[in-house]
C-alpha cells in the first residue's frame, strides 16, 4: 500500500512539472518572523510610566474613543427620528385599519 502512496506521490509531483502548477502550500510563504527583525535600540531609557500617561496619538484606539466622545452629538437626528416614529405610527395604523377591514369583508363573504 506504500507503494501505490508513493506512485500516486510521483505521479503527481510529474503531472505538476509538466504542467507547471504547484501545490497550494508551496506556493503560500510565511513572513520572516517577528524576532528575526532589527528594530533600532532606543536613544536613552524608556519612561513606562511616562509612556502610559502620554495622551494617546489620534489613530489609536484610545484615541479614536477620545475623538468620538468629543464630538458633538447631531441635534437633527432628534427632531428626523420623531418624525420618523411619528410615520410609523400612522403606516401601523393604516395597516391596521386595512386589515380589520379585510377581516371585517372576509367573515361577512364566508
Amino acid at each position: 500500500m506504500s507503494e501505490e502512496i508513493r506512485a500516486t506521490d510521483t505521479s503527481t509531483a510529474a503531472f505538476n512539472a509538466t504542467s507547471g502548477t504547484t501545490n497550494p502550500t508551496e506556493s503560500v510563504q510565511s513572513p520572516p518572523p517577528v524576532l528575526g527583525y532589527g528594530f533600532p535600540k532606543p536613544q536613552g531609557k524608556i519612561d513606562v510610566e511616562e509612556a502610559l500617561n502620554r495622551k494617546p496619538l489620534r489613530w489609536t484606539f484610545r484615541g479614536q474613543v477620545e475623538a468620538n466622545r468629543a464630538r458633538p452629538a447631531p441635534e437633527v437626528l432628534d427632531h428626523r427620528r420623531e418624525k420618523d416614529l411619528e410615520q410609523a405610527k400612522q403606516d401601523m395604523l393604516e395597516m391596521q385599519g386595512a386589515l380589520s377591514q379585510s377581516n371585517n369583508f372576509n367573515s361577512k363573504s364566508g
